[in-house]
């Protein structure tokens, strides 16, 4: 995390954890594995929808914030404003304070979004950290990626003792189509 430019950021409201977002098929959206640990290990942050930060750049304060995304609400969306200035909802957050910051400046310069919405600060982490009760599973594997949104367990040894609730997504990719396969356990009877 050294290397990581450090920014004033406050904040605002750290919003909030959607059962049928995050724990859901579109899990992958709300989701993002980060290497930026101290211990170098790999931590997975959720994107709390609804949160807003305030960050200083350039002595102004560039308010950022987390909704969904009009076109799927689904999947999350990143809004940034300044002054009177506001982006369109954009797919990432890099993209949402790269495309203001460039129209208030008439600059090139780009940021990590990532690191101007506060992941990357350790209070900030702490507190959108301390309500989750399971962090999603990344498990990548040839053309597979499988995030495990959700596990319970249950006596059944013909389940490998899976409860109902188990939930997890496939993605592969053919040609140029994706794919999205939803896997799960609803009764375990």
């Amino acid at each position: 995390m050294s290397n990581t430019k450090k920014y004033e950021i406050q904040l605002i409201n750290k919003g909030q954890i959607n059962l049928n977002l995050h724990y859901r098929p579109y899990a992958w959206d709300w989701w993002i594995q980060d290497s930026k640990t101290s211990n170098n290990s790999i931590l997975t942050l959720p994107f709390h929808l609804y949160m807003n930060v305030i960050t200083q750049i350039n002595g102004y304060d560039f308010f950022l914030s987390i909704v969904k995304r009009p076109s799927n609400p689904l999947q999350p969306g990143f809004l940034c404003s300044v002054g009177e200035k506001i982006s369109n909802i954009q797919d990432t957050p890099s993209a949402a304070i790269n495309l203001l910051y460039q129209e208030v400046f008439g600059t090139k310069t780009a940021y990590s979004g990532l690191a101007v919405f506060g992941f990357y600060n350790e209070n900030i982490r702490s507190e959108i950290l301390a309500d989750i009760y399971f962090f999603a599973l990344y498990i990548s594997f040839d053309k597979f990626s499988i995030v495990v949104s959700k596990i319970e367990y249950s006596s059944r040894k013909d389940f490998l003792y899976a409860g109902s609730g188990y939930t997890s997504s496939l993605m592969t990719h053919r040609g140029s189509e994706t794919y999205l396969i939803l896997q799960q356990i609803l009764d375990n009877q």
